[in-house]
């Protein structure tokens, strides 16, 4: 594992990926709704941001 004095940095990076990973999602979803391929078309949107 890492040092614990680094764990707030490791915790800031795993939360910040998370919520782009959830907010990409939704943004996604209320533009295209559930159409075919969303998640090929979230994806990219979450890796290009």
């Amino acid at each position: 594992m890492i040092p614990e004095r680094y764990a707030h940095i490791a915790f800031s990076f795993v939360v910040s990926g998370m919520m782009s990973f959830i907010v990409s999602a939704v943004v996604t979803f209320r533009n295209i709704g559930a159409a075919e391929g969303f998640v090929a078309i979230w994806f990219s949107g979450w890796i290009s941001s």
